[in-house]
């Protein structure tokens, strides 16, 4: 599975995927957006994998990994599932399906000057996929707030 810096995963992932050992793996269909010190997360109901790229689990076999270490996105495009929206098609194709996780697997944190998809100035959210964000989430999720452990660093400089 491949995480992006600005991502956290459920902490409940890697028992899941110890539980099923003959899957070839699954993709979050399910996820949730957060913005740091924001009160509220918001569900993403359906095609988490389309806007998040900590979206797929693949068994190991199964990841088409070039022989040396080297990023040529011209040549390995598709061929190295960078392109993590497509990932459960390239699958499927090779008769190799994974399957949607069934729970919320990833956090995908916006407005972290690293996304993508996602432009800060212009977040919207559905006041009915808002939900409290609760302890019970932050510690499934190992959700913490950046800025206040940032100072708490810089403090401990001294």
């Amino acid at each position: 599975m491949t995480v992006d810096a600005d991502d956290c995963v459920s902490q409940n992932l890697a028992k899941f995927v110890q539980q099923h050992p003959d899957s070839n793996g699954w993709f979050i269909n399910k996820g949730y957006k957060y913005q740091e010190g924001n009160n509220y997360i918001y569900i993403k109901r359906s095609n988490f994998y389309k806007m998040c790229g900590t979206c797929n689990i693949i068994r190991y076999d199964l990841n088409d990994l070039p022989e040396t270490a080297e990023y040529n996105r011209g040549y390995g495009y598709y061929r190295y599932y960078i392109d993590h929206a497509k990932v459960r098609d390239i699958l499927k194709n090779k008769g190799k399906s994974i399957k949607s996780l069934p729970f919320p697997g990833a956090v995908y944190i916006l407005a972290t000057g690293e996304n993508l998809f996602e432009n800060s100035k212009r977040l919207r959210f559905s006041i009915f996929n808002r939900k409290l964000l609760n302890q019970s989430l932050r510690d499934e999720f190992g959700l913490y707030n950046l800025q206040r452990s940032k100072q708490i660093y810089q403090l401990s400089e001294f």
